[in-house]
């Protein structure tokens, strides 16, 4: 009997890939996606807006979690986006 034969494995293509990263008072949430998928890129594209149209803050970062840069549109091949509420000032 082959053990190997139940077993599914993923390949990198079907992997979720990519990562939205939304920070707010409750702590933190993920959303992954992959970006060949066209069906959770759309859902990702849509909580990007949604987070937009509340005024959080996006910005993506390398690889290695190094300082990143704000960004206004959603691309869907970026690794990681982290999203988070503005300061108010007072």
């Amino acid at each position: 009997m082959d053990v190997l034969e139940d077993v599914v494995v993923a390949s990198p293509e079907d992997a979720a890939v990519c990562e939205l990263i939304i920070l707010d008072h409750t702590g933190d949430s993920r959303l992954q996606w992959n970006p060949n998928d066209a069906a959770q890129t759309e859902a990702a594209r849509k909580r990007f807006d949604e987070l937009k149209s509340r005024r959080y803050l996006m910005y993506t970062v390398d690889p290695a979690g190094n300082q990143g840069r704000v960004i206004q549109d959603f691309d869907p091949t970026l690794g990681r986006i982290i999203a988070h509420q503005q300061m108010i000032g007072g």
